[in-house]
């Protein structure tokens, strides 16, 4: 069963923000198997827009991971298009972000922003990607790792070495955090 780890980097944290970029790792039980991300054109983004995170964003610790999300060249529509793409090539069975009422509420917000304004000169995206499975089948990664501590598991080096906030990276890192997490937990059961 393949899953999928959704980044995304954003303007707000408001359900309508801004994306700037997005990431996705897909993952099974043992591996990730594939990772892309997107940054969008800064000109192209729409939603909104928090002067407190702009700022958060230009703090110094922040440094490695602006080149990515800062000089996007996606438009909308194709970062939908791809992302739709991808998705649907591994067919993942479930959708984990670290926290799916941040980002993929975000996601299917920005996605219905983006079918709201298709015109003849600006095609619509269709179905979300995420389908009827983005609600019934989401997964917090906090939880998990919640969890793992609840249990009395070290998760201090799950994640291992990242940049954080580039959201392929994020994604990727998140996900192997999982597969460990989830081999903690299986192990602590036998």
């Amino acid at each position: 069963m393949n899953s999928a780890m959704i980044d995304l980097e954003t303007l707000s944290t408001q359900p309508d923000a801004a994306i700037l970029s997005a990431g996705v790792a897909i993952f099974n039980d043992s591996e990730v198997i594939d990772t892309c991300g997107w940054s969008l054109d800064l000109a192209n983004v729409n939603g909104h827009i928090d002067p407190a995170t702009l700022k958060w964003w230009m703090h110094e610790d922040r440094d490695a991971a602006r080149p990515f999300s800062f000089r996007g060249t996606h438009k909308p529509f194709t970062f939908g298009y791809e992302l739709k793409t991808f998705l649907a090539k591994h067919n993942p069975e479930e959708y984990w972000a670290n926290d799916p009422e941040f980002d993929l509420v975000i996601l299917r917000q920005w996605w219905r922003r983006q079918n709201a304004v298709a015109t003849g000169e600006v095609p619509g995206l269709g179905e979300d990607p995420l389908g009827d499975r983005g609600y019934r089948k989401s997964r917090s990664y906090r939880t998990i790792i919640a969890e793992c501590q609840r249990l009395g598991f070290d998760t201090s080096d799950l994640q291992g070495i990242y940049v954080a906030h580039d959201p392929v990276e994020d994604a990727a890192s998140q996900a192997r955090a999982v597969i460990k997490a989830r081999q903690m937990i299986g192990g602590a059961r036998r």
